[in-house]
């Protein structure tokens, strides 16, 4: 595509021969600053922290072994396990396991070293948002000033950094929003197609809800007045099915299907902890017998919450909340990021405003119960963009404020681009330092949950001898990821049904961790009154948490 100058963006300076080699090693430089910003920030974090970080953990290391997609816990019954080991990712996608898998093969089995393979690839995002920048508003200078701020953006620098989804699926997403953009715009459009299912391909391996940028496609042709030939599908299918074709293959092995439904059934959840029930509790009989009314409020409620983080997720995104308010590099970014999407009420971006309406939509209609966490996970695929925003309002103001160098526009594009340039510099190290602060105060309270796991373990399972025994609690992810304790989750179901699922995984012990426990399980609300538990330690408090422990003895 040629290099044009549209009339909205900054002026842009035809392109010289060898011109294209320095941009390019611009975005490099970006990529190898991103890495080491990463690097540096996140060298507290040196364990595994929630459930989903200790899942691919988990899933990775047994990678590493030799032993494929496995998991030597439960954690949902909606896969009808059948015992242990069971099969892992009925839903949640292998790519981010596999990149961690790649880091413990060339490093220790441990999570520095899957950490290490993930930071290495979340640095190449400056890439993407590079070219998504520059084709967006037919404008390099406008790419390059968006790859230098997501080098440092501190949600870049958290979750992406981590074992997680946030890593593969920010970037594919990115490229593959791109690859959208271009396909559309393209006179030999087999290639792009081509390329576009691939990335498709990766972003759903990343996260499930990638498959919901094939709409931003959809919504790209439509609004470019143009329509994908036959060609363009064929293309698209076939580089799509070749990437997806091994887990389809795995998931017909292990799950009898090639991606299985049973994830669709978090459609009809009434609540968070239903993803814990058994799947015949969770029904479309047992969600609309809830009431018109209930359903309308909690949908009301939850698009109110994704809608906040829709458009203040730059800073709500964080896991320090207080501390991001508190940040004048994250506040002033977002106000930013505003400002600049107030230029792209225009058709050529109309595919990126359909896309964030899929997404919202998607959770907030549909997957109403899960839709807080998900959707902040989904705004991934969304973040880039409002980065590129934020540049572009940096770029608009700088040449606002030298208007009155308007008769000498030599010396003008000097001063506006020292201007852009100090400030992405003040904003590149205002994030980088909020990063930095976040993640030592994150990183303590990862050091606390494996200290309590490693005194949970140290000062109760192993003198009662329960190393070998499979306990049931809500906390399985952590439980095995720290300290290999065979475990299984407590339903979200009546005390009758708990015990009979325990006694078919063969549970010997019912572990609850924290104050409110038990009303998170209120089929055990009454358990001390309840025959056949046996109160065998606590409550007592290890390191803060209160952690009570039952053995299931016969009635």
């Amino acid at each position: 595509m040629a290099e044009t100058t549209s009339a909205d963006a900054p002026p842009d300076a035809p392109v010289r021969a060898g011109s294209k080699w320095i941009f390019a090693l611009f975005v490099a430089l970006c990529c190898v600053v991103s890495l080491y910003a990463r690097w540096k920030a996140n060298l507290p974090r040196t364990a595994v922290n929630h459930g989903d970080i200790a899942f691919y953990y988990t899933v990775a290391k047994n990678l590493v072994e030799g032993r494929g997609f496995t998991l030597d816990y439960i954690w949902t019954y909606w896969s009808h396990p059948e015992g242990l080991p069971t099969p892992s990712n009925l839903w949640w996608m292998p790519l981010p396991s596999l990149i961690g898998a790649v880091g413990m093969w060339i490093g220790e089995v441990d999570y520095v070293s899957a950490q290490a393979a993930t930071i290495v690839f979340a640095s190449i995002l400056p890439w993407p948002v590079y070219l998504l920048g520059r084709d967006l508003w037919n404008c390099r200078r406008v790419g390059l000033v968006g790859a230098a701020l997501s080098t440092t953006f501190h949600l870049f620098m958290d979750q992406p950094a981590a074992l997680l989804s946030h890593c593969p699926y920010v970037v594919f997403a990115t490229l593959t929003l791109w690859l959208a953009l271009r396909l559309v715009r393209a006179g030999n459009m087999g290639s792009w197609a081509f390329a576009f299912g691939v990335s498709l391909a990766f972003t759903q391996l990343s996260r499930s809800d990638g498959i919901l940028l094939v709409g931003s496609l959809g919504a790209a042709f439509l609004f470019a007045r143009r329509r994908p030939t036959l060609q363009v599908a064929a293309m698209l299918v076939l580089g799509y099915a070749l990437i997806m074709s091994p887990w389809w293959a795995r998931n017909a092995q292990d799950f009898g299907a090639m991606m299985p439904g049973g994830s669709f059934r978090a459609m009809f959840m009434t609540e968070y902890e239903s993803w814990y029930a058994l799947p015949e509790s969770v029904t479309p009989d047992a969600y609309f017998a809830e009431g018109w009314e209930r359903i309308a409020q909690t949908k009301w409620n939850t698009a109110r919450s994704t809608f906040k983080s829709l458009s203040q997720g730059m800073v709500e995104g964080s896991a320090s909340k207080q501390l991001a308010r508190e940040s004048v590099a994250v506040v002033g970014l977002m106000w930013l990021s505003w400002f600049g999407l107030l230029g792209t009420f225009k058709r050529r971006f109309g595919f990126l405003w359909a896309h964030a309406l899929f997404e919202f939509g998607f959770y907030t209609v549909l997957f109403t119960s899960v839709a807080t966490e998900s959707f902040r996970s989904g705004m991934y695929s969304l973040y880039p963009f409002l980065v590129i925003c934020a540049g572009r309002g940096i770029q608009t103001l700088a040449h606002v404020v030298t208007t009155p160098l308007a008769k000498r526009e030599a010396l003008r594009q000097r001063v506006a681009w020292s201007l852009i340039a100090a400030t992405v510099l003040a904003f590149a190290y205002g994030q980088y330092d909020f990063s930095v602060r976040n993640l030592v105060r994150k990183s303590a309270g990862i050091d606390r949950l494996n200290a309590f796991h490693e005194m949970l373990d140290r000062r109760v399972l192993t003198p009662l001898g329960l190393d070998d025994e499979i306990l049931m609690t809500r906390e399985v992810h952590e439980l095995w990821a720290i300290s290999e304790q065979p475990c299984i989750q407590i339903p979200f179901e009546p005390e009758p049904v708990i015990r009979e699922v325990a006694e078919r995984f063969g549970a010997t012990h019912l572990l609850f961790i924290g104050e409110h426990a038990l009303e998170l399980r209120p089929g055990l609300k009454w358990i001390d009154q309840m025959p056949g538990y046996d109160k065998v330690f606590g409550p007592a408090r290890l390191l803060g948490q209160e952690v009570t422990l039952y053995a299931l003895v016969d009635v």
